[in-house]
């Protein structure tokens, strides 16, 4: 009886549940386990794969007012990509303060991840909401040149940020 009282003060309530600290685990691990690599070629792609873009609407594009209003967008887009990197950094850094602190609590965590989650939301749905102002700002014979470079710079943008945040 004893054994079982002195094992409940030591594990919060939150953690005795196997799904949650698995959860849990598998986040700190994966973080930790990619804090120390080092850029790939992939990542090197990010950068010429947005210049790849501008040079192609430049080339499907004949319209230069729209050209213009789609290089802006490629610009936004990739700002935005840079800037969803840096979050993604940030919480990487924030996750293995709190996990070096004995004293965090559940909440704690919990906090981070839910201030985590909704900064990530609200950047993806700004980059998505950049993709179709470029969908909608072309013909269907442009977009299906653009889509594919498009594609791609999301990927590789995507990658490099995710380098560049940390």
């Amino acid at each position: 009886m004893l054994r079982r009282t002195t094992r409940a003060l030591f594990i919060p309530k939150l953690f005795r549940d196997p799904a949650f600290f698995a959860a849990v685990l598998l986040l700190v691990l994966l973080l930790t386990a990619c804090a120390h690599r080092q850029e790939t070629q992939e990542q090197m792609a990010g950068k010429h794969a947005m210049e790849e873009m501008r040079v192609l609407i430049g080339e499907t594009i004949q319209d230069s007012d729209r050209a213009a209003l789609l290089l802006d967008l490629v610009e936004k887009t990739d700002n935005q990509i840079n800037q969803l990197g840096q979050v993604f950094g940030s919480f990487e850094k924030e996750m293995q303060t709190l996990n070096r602190d004995y004293d965090a609590t559940p909440e704690d965590f919990e906090a981070l991840l839910a201030d985590f989650n909704a900064t990530r939301k609200k950047a993806q749905e700004e980059i998505l909401a950049s993709v179709f102002m470029m969908k909608a700002l072309t013909r269907p014979e442009e977009w299906k040149i653009l889509s594919e470079q498009e594609t791609k710079a999301l990927f590789f943008g995507v990658q490099e940020s995710r380098w560049q945040g940390r």
